[in-house]
């Protein structure tokens, strides 16, 4: 009876160990960066494994290019924890989310207390008039961090229709969360 126990017992363990959720290498290197953000040979179970991105090197990225009068605008608001630089978050009123993170009516993000961006005319009056500051935006560029500006380039397209020019001038070790360069179009004067 014993035997006939220990073997009911190990049978799923014996599924488990064979299963796609196991991988020796993934128990023996639990920081590894190819597992945590599941890129290179683990990009293939992103969809089965809890998603993460990479929220710290973007931050890092900002951190070391802001400089004095530029400003920081957070779409993918965790990434706000590894940032040392001032910051304002933006979640659009459209989003479901804008009820849950604001308070003050709509003006505060509800965890941080740091000034909240809920629309898009507020967002681009926050891009600096001096052409030598810049807007540095955090968010999310494809699956994982969703935020107000949703994937791909919507953010290049929604600032070109508003007479500003962003550029995407990093991407994080998954290509999940990218900082976008935004400043105003230079008009030249032709007579």
């Amino acid at each position: 009876m014993k035997i006939i126990s220990n073997i009911i017992l190990f049978v799923p363990i014996l599924f488990f160990l064979i299963s796609e959720d196991f991988h020796l290498y993934h128990v023996f290197n639990v920081s590894a960066k190819e597992i945590n953000f599941r890129t290179g040979m683990y990009n293939k179970y992103s969809p089965h494994w809890y998603p993460r991105a990479d929220l710290k090197s973007p931050s890092e990225f900002v951190n070391k290019v802001y400089k004095h009068g530029d400003i920081v605008v957070v779409g993918a608001i965790t990434s706000a924890y590894y940032l040392d630089k001032p910051y304002i978050n933006y979640i659009s009123f459209k989003s479901n989310r804008f009820m849950q993170m604001s308070r003050k009516e709509g003006n505060e993000e509800i965890w941080t207390g740091r000034p909240l961006v809920y629309n898009l005319i507020e967002f681009f009056r926050l891009v600096p008039s001096d052409p030598d500051n810049s807007l540095w935006l955090i968010a999310g560029i494809k699956d994982c961090m969703p935020d107000t500006f949703g994937y791909s380039n919507s953010i290049i397209e929604i600032s070109e229709r508003n007479n500003m020019v962003a550029t995407l001038k990093y991407e994080g070790i998954d290509g999940r969360v990218g900082i976008y360069e935004i400043k105003r179009k230079e008009y030249s004067a032709n007579p």
